[in-house]
């Protein structure tokens, strides 16, 4: 049994000391797991000692001595292994409701790259994903096989091995899938890319509108606004060599894939770094990519120290 389960059930029995209690708290929202548990359908438990809970059983308890005369002593169970066998039992769907309602989360398996760092993970389904830097992914490990859903935030490419529904979350959208490899860009937090390798995806903004891309294809959201579907010569995602390939995408937004992809913090300095780009940038090789900034807007730039960056007129 877990540490955090044994001082559960000691709270439940007012059988906690003070320490125990300051620890528990600090993992566990007591208040609230008290009202749950109260309003728990077919649950009815109170936090009551056990001496107490022993004088209650006790007291409603209806048999009489001469019901018990003629039965052999040895063969009459003692009436406090009832009341242990009955907290106990209580204390165990205590638990199991605890663990269901207040930690959830301890199933769902997350993947996380810092900047500058990329990541190849094998699923069980042999589907394999391409996390790009300053990127996560999570699931559940336990309802895989049957839910292949993912939660993505930033930037990944996936190939799905096996046929049956695969589903990716993002924060802008979702992109189902059934066999297939594609690429998913989160651009900031109002633009997503998903460029379409093989097979066939499906893309969902969050109002529920779907669009189809066929391999070959790639589409842009703004704003959960669809926007025209595109043709794509390139059979990879274009971080794979190195670079992205954006389309009017504001600077403040390339500043934090830089950030991503260089480890570096990019900052503005009386210029309007919401004006757009399209072209693409070289994120492995960082004097390339300043120089290209510099021809297209002009703008002059300074470096700090080794981890920072500033834009400036």
């Amino acid at each position: 049994m877990e540490y955090t389960e044994q001082l559960i059930l000691k709270w439940l029995a007012e059988d906690i000391s003070v320490e125990e209690l300051k620890t528990l708290e600090e993992s566990v929202d007591l208040a609230s797991l008290a009202k749950t548990l109260k309003a728990a359908k077919g649950l009815e438990l109170s936090v009551t000692g056990q001496e107490e809970m022993w004088k209650q059983f006790e007291s409603k308890r209806n048999l009489k001595t001469s019901d018990l005369a003629n039965i052999p002593v040895d063969t009459i169970p003692s009436a406090k292994s009832y009341f242990r066998w009955i907290w106990l039992l209580l204390a165990a769907i205590a638990i199991g409701l605890i663990t269901f309602l207040f930690f959830p989360t301890q199933q769902k398996k997350k993947i996380e790259t810092a900047p500058q760092q990329e990541e190849e993970i094998l699923m069980a389904d042999n589907t394999i994903i391409k996390l790009s830097p300053a990127s996560y992914i999570s699931w559940d490990d336990r309802t895989w096989e049957e839910n292949r859903i993912l939660d993505l935030d930033g930037q990944a490419f996936f190939n799905v091995r096996q046929k049956g529904a695969f589903l990716v979350n993002t924060s802008l959208g979702a992109v189902s899938v059934k066999g297939t490899s594609f690429d998913i860009w989160e651009i900031d937090n109002d633009r997503l890319r998903v460029q379409c390798y093989t097979g066939v995806v499906e893309v969902t903004n969050t109002k529920k509108k779907t669009l189809a891309l066929n391999q070959g294809e790639e589409i842009y959201m703004f704003n959960d606004v669809f926007g025209k579907v595109s043709k794509i010569t390139n059979t990879q995602p274009d971080w794979f060599s190195g670079g992205l390939d954006f389309q009017n995408v504001p600077f403040s937004s390339i500043f934090k894939d830089m950030n991503r992809f260089y480890g570096l913090t990019v900052t503005s300095v009386d210029i309007d770094d919401s004006v757009g780009f399209t072209g693409y940038l070289p994120m492995n090789d960082l004097n390339n990519a300043l120089e290209i900034i510099q021809a297209v807007s002009g703008w002059q730039y300074e470096r700090p120290n080794n981890s920072s960056l500033v834009f400036k007129k």
